[in-house]
């Protein structure tokens, strides 16, 4: 990290959105949360982008077209709706591709979104409960993995 970046890890919706941090100067690590699509793939990639896998045939599509290794995280829905799968099985069939491709992707994070952990506290526990068998056995895979999914109000909420 250079001494101008203000945070040590970024995340931001697209590719195009780490691309511009890259062209602003900021090196810390960039995840970009949200799908990329197969035109945006080249875009995130050049932009050393980590970018989140939650399909087979997505992980196919980054070993293609990567030339350098590029960092996965692994995203299981837990109820946010917007991106994973809510088949933890699938999940862990889509780290082990990552895991098998070999030096061309790393697995590096463990992912989730908590939906409503500000209104619902309940359905927070929920979330969360479906999450943590997940990232355990990823980080039985893969000691030392980033395992994230708190925004602020879950982690104001829910300490753990």
């Amino acid at each position: 990290m250079c001494s101008s970046d203000p945070a040590s890890w970024l995340a931001v919706a697209s590719a195009q959105e780490a691309a511009e941090l890259r062209a602003g100067g900021i090196v810390s690590p960039v995840l970009v949360m949200g799908a990329v699509s197969a035109q945006e793939l080249a875009v995130a990639l050049a932009a050393r982008a980590d970018v989140v896998a939650w399909s087979e045939s997505f992980v196919a599509d980054l070993t293609e077209a990567a030339s350098d290794p590029v960092r996965v995280h692994v995203k299981l829905d837990t109820g946010m709706g917007r991106l994973g799968t809510r088949d933890t099985s699938e999940a862990l069939r889509v780290a082990e591709r990552v895991i098998e491709a070999g030096p061309s992707l790393q697995l590096v994070g463990a992912m989730t979104h908590f939906a409503s952990a500000d209104e619902d506290s309940e359905f927070l526990a929920r979330q969360l409960a479906s999450f943590r068998p997940f990232a355990a056995e990823l980080r039985r895979r893969r000691p030392g993995i980033l395992v994230h999914a708190a925004n602020s109000a879950a982690t104001l909420r829910e300490p753990k």
